[in-house]
């Protein structure tokens, strides 16, 4: 089991978890395609759905990867997998 403190990465898993199969598959589609875009395209799409949604915060979001390559402090079991690999 991965334990996960920030709050905000729980609910978007539970969200995840009671998505329908094909929503899931989506959804996953989705984020490959964001995370192998490059940063400006990452933020051009973050400006795109923050338009949509009416919300300012993704217009601050951290788009860098290179910013992001220390360990995910969420994680709170080291090496932890699920029963699923």
């Amino acid at each position: 089991m991965i334990g996960i403190k920030h709050p905000d990465i729980r609910r978007l898993l539970i969200g995840f978890a009671r998505l329908s199969k094909p929503r899931r598959k989506q959804f996953l589609n989705a984020l490959n395609r964001f995370m192998y875009a490059s940063p400006q395209r990452q933020r051009l799409w973050l400006q795109e759905w923050d338009a949509a949604a009416g919300t300012v915060t993704a217009r601050t979001a951290d788009t860098n990867t290179d910013a992001r390559k220390d360990k995910d402090p969420d994680v709170s079991a080291r090496g932890a997998q699920d029963s699923s690999d």
